[in-house]
């Protein structure tokens, strides 16, 4: 078996993943890159395990349509399997990924852990660059303070759909309807269009729940932005980080309700901290943290949400 992997990839002008990501600005979905790296479990031997968790992963640059690339793995022990992009000598992206024995074709998550396990903030931070509890920010449009956990109760009944400003077109758009929302966070039902080039067979990648976490970021602080009398228009962001990611299910179902809360954490200033859950049904999906970063522009030609 081999221990490191290295080879070229090409991102195809045409890929499905840049529908509707964004429209106008087509950028690579930073949780694609996940599926890159997990390229490298063939050749490493590892084509038996499935991704149980991202322990840290940093997106450095985005990636766009024709860009070359170089990836990078190294498997280590305890099924930890490390992995960089590079566009020539830059790095664009890098990660520690958790792999672990593939479960059931019928198993689709498990009921909520204990809370607590993996979450503590004490633990080294994914940007390195400054984020603290004691450096917590209002970010304008009621988002100040730091975010509670949610509570994963469901959306009430009847709740009509709520479209905040998203720069996100179909398919790439998970976001369906907005629920219970607050100065500390917001849940929210997603759904994987089967559209998606993410999906195959009926099935995506459960780290897919990751970027409805980020969607729903983005719907939370839009929507602030409105309660606050301010410009709610759609503004082009970027997942920068992730920690601490747990996943139970290896595929989720396409065109199927995900329950999402996201709770804000705390910021410096241009980053976010969230704390997300994802759930189907009862089943934990996913759940762990995520950085963002919240740009000042519009994407060029953005659908009318």
């Amino acid at each position: 078996m081999s221990e490191t992997y290295e080879a070229a990839v090409h991102i195809a002008p045409d890929d499905g993943l840049f529908r509707g990501h964004f429209t106008g600005e087509p950028i690579l979905p930073g949780v694609a890159q996940i599926g890159i790296f997990l390229r490298a479990l063939g050749p490493l031997g590892l084509g038996d395990m499935m991704l149980t968790a991202v322990a840290a992963m940093k997106l450095r640059q985005p990636i766009r349509p024709g860009d070359d690339l170089t990836l990078q793995a190294h498997g280590g022990e305890a099924g930890m399997l490390r992995c960089r992009l590079l566009r020539k000598d830059e790095l664009v992206s890098n990660a520690t990924l958790q792999l672990g024995a593939r479960l059931p074709s019928s198993t689709h998550g498990q009921q909520p852990p204990a809370a607590g396990d993996g979450m503590s903030d004490e633990e080294e931070r994914p940007q390195g660059d400054g984020i603290s509890d004691e450096e917590v920010r209002p970010q304008g449009g009621g988002m100040a303070g730091r975010g509670g956990r949610s509570h994963g109760e469901g959306l009430p009944e009847g709740t009509a759909p709520v479209m905040p400003a998203l720069p996100h077109g179909a398919p790439a758009r998970l976001l369906n309807r907005t629920g219970r929302y607050s100065a500390e966070g917001l849940s929210a039902e997603c759904r994987i269009p089967a559209a998606s080039a993410f999906v195959a067979a009926g099935q995506a990648p459960a780290y897919v729940c990751i970027e409805a976490a980020a969607q729903c970021a983005a719907a939370w602080e839009a929507m602030g932005r409105h309660r606050a009398g301010g410009d709610s228009g759609p503004r082009v962001g970027y997942l920068v980080a992730m920690k601490d990611v747990a996943l139970f299910s290896e595929q989720v179902p396409a065109d199927r309700p995900l329950q999402v809360d996201i709770a804000f954490r705390h910021a410096a200033m241009p980053l976010s901290r969230y704390e997300f859950t994802v759930r189907a049904g009862a089943a934990l999906i996913a759940r762990g943290l995520i950085d963002t970063v919240l740009t000042d522009r519009s994407p060029r030609d953005s659908p009318s949400v």
